[in-house]
């Protein structure tokens, strides 16, 4: 796991936007919090991303060409080297929603609700594209892949692979199923919840992610071992790593009910020490207490703030503090609506 860090990581967030899902809340674990800071340099961004992307990608099992044809994008002709076109699309795709994590949680939402009942695995993205396309249901994979289109159109004008999509037709496909879902039942990657709420939404759902992420965890381990050896074949070593990292997740959950008290200086305490000694690998967010409650936490303990910045959205800031003898690191920003607070702790001493 240690040799495998970046990509474990990478392969966790996703699985946790899956599990987290059913909720119908966006998935609070791993970068979510952290990526829309947008402080940290571009280069770990774009590392972040090419992290994702490897694990996305081979949920395709490389056929991103017949993925983007299940797609039935709305063309102005046939391209002569539809093969070659089709390829480039639909890696551009993918790479799109390494690159913006919060479509890429509604796209697994998608492929988790057309997977067979009672499978522990997920729809295949072609599946699942062709499903939405014939039962005219299009949600969450063509909206996620439509908009991904309609930007790499007009950021990238020169991009071959799309010079034959309809890019006007797109659009209002785009505007007709975001109509159809203004509902609520899918947030969009615009939609912030509401800022008058007095804790974190997306955080409050954590908890029901824990649950549900024990509940698939153990539903596999049920099985018989011939059919978990096959599951774990399919989905590859790098999920079957992150399957097994689902037991800190569930661990740190059973703990905390036993634990969680209303002084919010002691539950932030718990909170700092177990994510540290988990190796500070999976940042977690809380609605047991908010942004601004570990800013006050870290004014009351005289906590050594090593980096601010300081943002009503997004604010971001690295600070140490020394727990049981040990010297922790922590990260702290914030959940996607501005109110939670996303944690990240490692043991630095």
């Amino acid at each position: 796991m240690n040799t495998n860090n970046n990509s474990g990581m990478a392969i966790l967030f996703l699985v946790a936007l899956l599990l987290a899902w059913p909720t119908f809340g966006i998935s609070i674990l791993l970068w979510l919090g952290l990526v829309f800071v947008q402080t940290k340099p571009k280069i770990e961004k774009i590392d972040r991303a090419k992290e994702v992307a490897s694990v996305i990608h081979p949920l395709f099992t490389g056929r991103h060409a017949d993925f983007y044809r299940a797609l039935d994008v709305p063309l102005v002709f046939q391209p002569r080297d539809q093969q070659r076109d089709a390829v480039q699309a639909g890696q551009h795709i993918v790479n799109y929603l390494a690159y913006n994590p919060e479509e890429a949680a509604i796209f697994m939402q998608g492929l988790a609700k057309w997977k067979d009942k009672g499978s522990a695995g997920l729809c295949h993205p072609v599946a699942a594209a062709e499903f939405e396309r014939d039962f005219e249901a299009k949600r969450e994979i063509h909206l996620t892949s439509y908009r991904a289109i309609q930007a790499l159109m007009a950021n990238n004008p020169s991009l071959h692979c799309f010079r034959n999509v309809d890019f006007s037709k797109l659009s209002t496909e785009i505007a007709a199923i975001e109509f159809k879902i203004s509902s609520g039942q899918l947030p969009t990657a615009n939609a912030l919840p509401s800022r008058s709420n007095a804790t974190s939404k997306e955080a409050q759902n954590e908890r029901g992610f824990f649950a549900a992420f024990d509940d698939q965890r153990q539903a596999v381990n049920g099985m018989p071992l011939a059919e978990q050896r096959r599951f774990h074949e399919e989905m590859g070593l790098g999920f079957s790593l992150a399957w097994k990292g689902a037991g800190v997740l569930s661990d740190i959950a059973k703990i905390a009910d036993r634990h969680f008290s209303k002084d919010k200086s002691e539950l932030i305490d718990f909170a700092i020490q177990h994510l540290g000694s988990e190796g500070g690998g999976i940042p977690t967010a809380y609605s047991e207490f908010s942004y601004d409650d570990i800013v006050a936490y870290i004014h009351l303990n005289r906590c050594a703030i090593t980096t601010s910045i300081e943002n009503p959205i997004n604010g971001w800031m690295q600070f140490q503090h020394e727990l049981g003898g040990r010297c922790y690191e922590v990260t702290l920003g914030r959940a996607f609506d501005g109110i939670g607070a996303v944690l990240q702790s490692r043991a630095i001493s």
